[in-house]
């Protein structure tokens, strides 16, 4: 079961990464980090991470071109998606066609 604790950090942790998406500025450690928080959330607030992060990639489309990093997150957001998986695949398309 999951602690006050916990559910504080992972709230903290979404908060910075979708700072970091919006810069492109995370790495492999971060999706390991993502992929826990994933894994380890209720359905809500698993739907609030990739409503969140997906909002987080489509803001930093104005900015600058998705890169690999992009697409390995987006990959792992798909994976949990749900009702989000059409706007995570068209954003996965996105990366792909950017980084061609």
């Amino acid at each position: 079961m999951r602690t006050q604790d916990q559910q504080t950090i992972i709230r903290y942790f979404i908060v910075e990464f979708a700072e970091l998406v919006d810069t492109g500025q995370y790495g492999p450690d971060d999706n390991n980090i993502l992929t826990l928080a994933l894994e380890h959330t209720g359905t809500q607030d698993r739907e609030r991470i990739v409503r969140d992060l997906l909002s987080a990639f489509r803001h930093s489309l104005v900015k600058r071109p998705l890169n690999a990093n992009d697409k390995i997150i987006l990959a792992r957001l798909k994976e949990y998606a749900g009702d989000q998986v059409e706007e995570c695949a068209r954003l996965l398309t996105e990366a792909e066609g950017s980084s061609a």
